[in-house]
């Protein structure tokens, strides 16, 4: 069975050549979720999401979906712009988030909800703010859950993936 850092790359590869049949990753809403994640919005100090930080090395090497333009990033299918949030809290404490300031993509993922289903994956200082971030961002679910979630599509609730021949393969 592959490790944690296996499945999160294999879980990107096959949600990425779902967008990429689709268009992009700025046209699902539940992708600029999880890249977006911020430990402010749950707990004091700093948590980092181990899939959040893979989702966004992954959208933005060299030959996938985004390219910087300075600090900031351009979608090079629908030219959405999208700032990119790089901050360090210590030498070994360091995590990214997304912010989606323009998309021109018309949206194909359905609208995400309150909680994104997950593995945990979460980083900090302090186990109290590790749990409420896991707590107030996610649900515990397995890898498949999560693959499902972000591929879902916005019309009658499908997923893109029964359409895309590279998706939904088991890991």
């Amino acid at each position: 069975m592959p490790d944690m850092m296996d499945q999160c790359r294999q879980l990107f590869d096959r949600v990425f050549a779902v967008y990429r049949f689709a268009g992009c990753p700025c046209a699902f809403p539940r992708f600029r979720q999880l890249v977006a994640f911020n430990f402010r919005n749950f707990a004091r100090a700093p948590v980092g999401c181990h899939l959040t930080e893979t989702a966004i090395a992954l959208a933005c090497s060299p030959t996938s979906f985004y390219t910087r333009g300075g600090r900031d990033l351009c979608c090079r299918v629908c030219a959405g712009e999208i700032l990119y949030h790089d901050e360090e809290f210590s030498i070994a404490m360091r995590f990214a988030r997304l912010e989606f300031s323009t998309i021109k993509a018309t949206q194909v993922g359905a609208s995400a909800a309150e909680k994104v289903p997950m593995p945990r994956g979460f980083f900090g200082f302090r186990e109290p703010d590790i749990a409420a971030c896991a707590r107030g961002f996610t649900r515990e679910a397995p890898f498949r859950d999560l693959e499902r979630y972000l591929t879902e599509r916005a019309d009658m609730r499908q997923r893109v993936a029964a359409t895309c021949p590279l998706a939904g393969r088991d890991s």
